[in-house]
């Protein structure tokens, strides 16, 4: 048995091989699936060995929910014409949501590990957001809440789909 460079083996059987001469009886490969997962066997000379493939449709997914706040604030400060609270919230929700997954590695983690992540990604983001929100001076817990809750979903959404989109570092 050889190993084929697709993770499948070759047998070694034998073919017919009618030329001019005659029948010539000689050796042949065949190929058929291996019975060993991909992420078990071990990579080739030449062969990247990545734990997900890039993901152009999540990327560009991941950078439309992390804009959503911003062009919400930007909204809100084009028709106040003075109010820049929101885009000072956008930006500590986006930092907030961006530390989270940076220390926490989440380009080199599992999906698994990428969940739990975003989900404490989501609690820092909306926690940040809702601190700096009242900093600049917001009376309205409701309206805190609601934007900081928004803005942290947002931000963390896109964080944590920017770590699915790309390859896994092995």
């Amino acid at each position: 048995m050889i190993l084929g460079v697709g993770g499948g083996v070759a047998d070694n059987v034998l073919a017919f091989d009618l030329g001019c001469e005659g029948a010539i009886i000689s050796p042949a490969t065949r190929y058929r699936p291996s019975a060993v997962p991909h992420r078990l066997r071990p990579s080739l000379p030449g062969e990247e060995m990545t734990g997900r493939a890039r993901q152009p449709g999540l990327f560009f997914l991941s950078i439309l929910l992390a804009a959503v706040p911003f062009v919400f604030a930007l909204i809100r400060a084009f028709q106040t014409g003075t109010d820049f609270r929101y885009l000072w919230m956008a930006i500590a929700a986006f930092i907030g949501a961006t530390l989270v997954m940076v220390i926490g590695k989440a380009r080199d983690q599992t999906r698994n590990v990428v969940l739990q992540l975003s989900a404490i990604a989501f609690l820092t983001s909306t926690l940040v957001a809702g601190l700096t929100g009242r900093i600049l001076g917001a009376r309205s817990i409701t309206g805190i809440l609601v934007v900081c809750v928004a803005f942290g979903l947002f931000s963390a959404a896109g964080q944590s789909l920017y770590a699915l989109s790309r390859p896994r570092e092995m």
